[in-house]
């Protein structure tokens, strides 16, 4: 419930089994758990969530499932979108951005970290309290204007799905630089 409406960030991977990679991503995207039972048989309320997640892991869901000998179809594909980035040999340390030293840099993103995380997010809550029905407006526009933008012609139901998560994602981000929150300029997380 801690991540409920908020973002979820999935590490390591490989500690999941690859067999039940894709029956998670399902979960964690329909937004609803297994129907458990009691143990008179009657039926559990079943936990419900709505989140956007992300794996920051180095091995793709695909990838993970086919070292199980399983393989993944569209609809997990669509739910776990892989995101091919490179960040160089070294990631973040390949530039020390005026550290001395790896370990330096690694001290000082430990601390700010620790000292921040969440910030940004306490200032988004507030802004979303301030005028809420005005700023739904608003979202809502923008995320019909950036699922529009963003759907290649004659695209099908998963890229649409797909494309609205993006869509999604940029309009928080306009919507928090409009509320002076992200420091980027306007257009940025489009």
């Amino acid at each position: 419930s801690r991540r409920n409406d908020a973002t979820l960030m999935l590490d390591e991977i490989r500690e999941v089994d690859g067999r039940e990679a894709g029956n998670i991503a399902y979960m964690l995207a329909n937004g609803q758990g297994k129907a458990r039972a009691r143990t008179d048989g009657s039926v559990r309320e079943t936990n419900r969530w709505n989140l956007l997640f992300l794996s920051t892991g180095e091995l793709s869901l695909v990838e993970h499932a086919a070292s199980a000998g399983e393989r993944t179809y569209a609809g997990v594909e669509v739910r776990m979108i892989q995101i091919p980035s490179d960040s160089g040999k070294y990631g973040v340390f390949e530039e020390l951005h005026g550290f001395s030293s790896g370990k330096t840099l690694a001290e000082h993103l430990e601390q700010h970290v620790a000292h921040y995380h969440g910030a940004p997010f306490r200032d988004w809550l507030y802004c979303l309290t301030a005028d809420l029905p005005e700023l739904t407006s608003q979202a809502k526009a923008l995320l019909k204007e950036y699922t529009r933008r963003l759907t290649p012609e004659n695209a099908g139901n998963q890229v649409g799905r797909a494309v609205t998560r993006f869509a999604l994602v940029a309009m928080a981000g306009e919507l928090a630089t409009k509320a002076g929150i992200t420091g980027w300029p306007e257009g940025e997380a489009f």
